[in-house]
């Protein structure tokens, strides 16, 4: 694994949560604006915690959560396997979460300056270790 660590910046609040429709359950979750920082570069991600949550959001549980993301898009042949593959069941919004998995799954490509095969054998350990201890 690289010696360079993934560093966050933690900013409460999001542009997002203001636009989101009232009986999305994101809004009763944290929201935040995340700066993740790498070997020069970085990648902005909303991020969500929910009520239960008591403290911010480590550049671990962030760059975790959109590996994971991206490895379920990546893992998927298309809209409809990636839905069988999380058990959702096909609409608009299971729609709109597989095309953000791919978004952000590109930016992070671009982020770490690898490749989708590196992305999908990275484990949540890998992903700990890549990350600075705040």
């Amino acid at each position: 694994m690289p010696k360079a660590k993934i560093r966050a910046t933690v900013t409460y609040g999001n542009k997002i949560q203001d636009t989101l429709p009232e009986d999305d359950g994101r809004r009763k979750a944290h929201p935040y604006t995340v700066v993740l920082r790498y070997r020069g570069r970085q990648m902005t991600v909303p991020f969500w915690t929910g009520s239960g949550w008591d403290r911010e959001p480590t550049a671990a549980d962030v760059f975790s959560s959109v590996v994971m993301d991206a490895q379920s898009y990546w893992c998927a042949t298309d809209y409809y396997d990636w839905c069988e593959n999380l058990d959702q069941t096909p609409s608009r919004e299971t729609q709109e979460c597989y095309d953000l998995c791919g978004k952000y799954g590109h930016r992070l490509l671009k982020f770490l300056a690898q490749t989708p095969y590196f992305i999908e054998c990275l484990t949540e350990e890998d992903c700990l270790a890549m990350c600075e201890v705040s």
